[in-house]
């Protein structure tokens, strides 16, 4: 989803924390619970573009470089 975010546009993504059975738990205007097909359905916020599904990464893709503090 590109869009922007404190005066910098870019595309910032969207990300979700799968559930299974195809559920994901991710956060729109509010929390939600959606199948993933349903997450490209959802109206756009204002300025931002569509979000389209593109894939899973693992866990470990997702927090790598994070330091532990």
């Amino acid at each position: 989803m590109t869009g922007e975010l404190f005066d910098i546009t870019t595309n910032w993504g969207h990300v979700g924390l799968c559930l299974g059975d195809g559920r994901i738990v991710h956060a729109w205007d509010e929390v939600r619970i959606h199948d993933i097909r349903a997450v490209e359905a959802l109206e756009p916020a204002e300025g931002w573009t569509q979000p389209r599904y593109i894939g899973w990464a693992p866990v470990e893709r997702i927090l790598q470089g994070h330091k532990v503090r």
